[in-house]
């Protein structure tokens, strides 16, 4: 966090929209604290979230789907041998990506 109470967006904000750098840093925290399970979802709005970042549904809200690009652009910098977080369809989808770098490919899941 940082002094002036924002979340700190860890790596990279170069795939992220103005929209979503402002979600993050003003509800980062939170989103973080329920993806990762140290806050109780309270609402079926906190649930779908849940869900929807732990792959168990698709991100329908801007929330979900920020959080589920933050954290696959998360994944992505810790382990760039992975390749890009819009390596194939499902995460293209979640992140939002378009063009050939979405298109599926034999073997890849």
């Amino acid at each position: 966090m940082s002094k002036n109470g924002r979340f700190v967006i860890r790596y990279s904000r170069e795939i992220f929209s103005t929209e979503e750098i402002a979600i993050l840093e003003r509800y980062g925290r939170e989103l973080e604290r329920l993806a990762n399970g140290k806050r109780v979802p309270e609402t079926a709005a906190q649930q779908r979230f849940v869900e929807a970042v732990h792959g168990r549904r698709e991100p329908e809200t801007i929330y979900e789907s920020t959080w589920a690009k933050y954290a696959w652009r998360l994944e992505w910098e810790r382990r760039p041998e992975t390749g890009p977080p819009w390596r194939n369809a499902a995460r293209c989808r979640m992140t939002g990506r378009t063009g050939s770098e979405c298109e599926e490919r034999s073997g890849e899941t």
